[in-house]
């Protein structure tokens, strides 16, 4: 390979970077998505939510993909959290143990204070296993043995005023070399 700098534009010509040749654990791709509604999610003991965000990503064969997610929530009641999933299926979960659920973060408020909200972020890097485009999401649940609504982006008491602020969530993906 030859190099040639044009010293009058600063360009390197002869460069020819591809996916293949950079080492292992380079960056080649960032993907987000924003969420920046405000939205209650009434949720049944147990249950998880639909997908809340959610972004698709295409790999090359040997990749991992970085997942980063900051989710801001509240609830009704004081324990909730949230799960990553690929294509339907739950990744980057705590081992069984017992009857606890499974979950990528968790997060308490005081559901007495029904304008204090918590940011919980997780990272988790995936080893989707072949090259494809796969959709990855978070999906949200609290623990409470019955129906307890789960806030994101929001505040229970969600008053018009100054001293309250509307903040985003952020789902990042990111393919990393294998």
């Amino acid at each position: 390979m030859s190099l040639t700098l044009d010293g009058g534009t600063g360009n390197i010509t002869g460069l020819n970077v591809t996916a293949g040749n950079l080492p292992a654990g380079s960056i080649l791709q960032v993907v987000q998505t924003v969420k920046s509604d405000a939205d209650s999610y009434a949720l049944v003991s147990g249950g998880l939510s639909a997908n809340i965000i959610e972004k698709s990503i295409t790999v090359s064969a040997g990749s991992k993909v970085l997942i980063m997610c900051s989710m801001v929530m509240m609830a009704t009641t004081p324990s909730y959290g949230f799960v990553f999933n690929r294509d339907g299926t739950s990744i980057g979960i705590a081992d069984a143990d017992g009857s606890r659920f499974r979950a990528t973060a968790i997060g308490y408020s005081d559901p007495d204070r029904q304008d204090s909200t918590e940011s919980i972020t997780a990272m988790f890097l995936d080893t989707p296993g072949s090259a494809g485009t796969y959709t990855y999401a978070v999906k949200i649940r609290h623990m409470s043995s019955i129906t307890q609504t789960v806030y994101v982006n929001l505040y229970e008491n969600d008053s018009d005023q100054s001293k309250l602020m509307r903040p985003i969530s952020h789902f990042t993906l990111m393919e990393v070399a294998g």
